[in-house]
């Protein structure tokens, strides 16, 4: 039988309401105390195992169409927190600010999305007019050009 602490250490951590700074302060109080990969190398072989995970209960919520779809929106919910826990594990390793990292990743995904909308503009179309396969190559060219 486990017995809880009635005080856990990582209780004593102080709440800033940053989901992302939260889940790092976690891991780095843990690691304080040896709970810890003790190379980068095997946070990557997690983040792989989480995503397997990940990518099972889609499948899974895939085919079960008839059961209890709260049921397969909690398991995806659960699983999906696992792989942005363990994201947050690598960026804490890498020494990278995951809000920082967000940031710049939405400034450029934005860049490129309003390359793409003007390509679409010069070609006198809506974008919704373009194939996936077409809006890609726009994606292609706008990285290109370093944006």
């Amino acid at each position: 039988m486990i017995v809880f602490k009635k005080q856990s250490i990582l209780s004593q951590l102080s709440e800033d309401g940053n989901l992302m700074s939260k889940a790092i302060k976690l891991q780095s109080k843990a690691a304080e105390y040896g709970f810890d990969w003790p190379a980068v190398e095997l946070v990557f072989d997690k983040l792989q195992e989480e995503i397997s995970e990940l990518k099972q209960e889609v499948v899974l919520s895939n085919l079960e169409s008839s059961v209890d779809r709260d049921y397969y929106q909690e398991r995806l919910q659960d699983e999906l927190g696992d792989v942005l826990f363990c994201c947050m594990n690598l960026a804490r390793f890498l020494k990278v600010d995951p809000s920082k990292a967000l940031n710049s990743t939405n400034d450029k995904f934005e860049r490129r999305f309003n390359f793409i909308e003007s390509f679409v503009a010069q070609q006198g179309k809506k974008i919704e007019d373009l194939s996936l396969t077409e809006l890609d190559k726009a994606w292609d060219q706008a990285k290109e050009q370093g944006l």
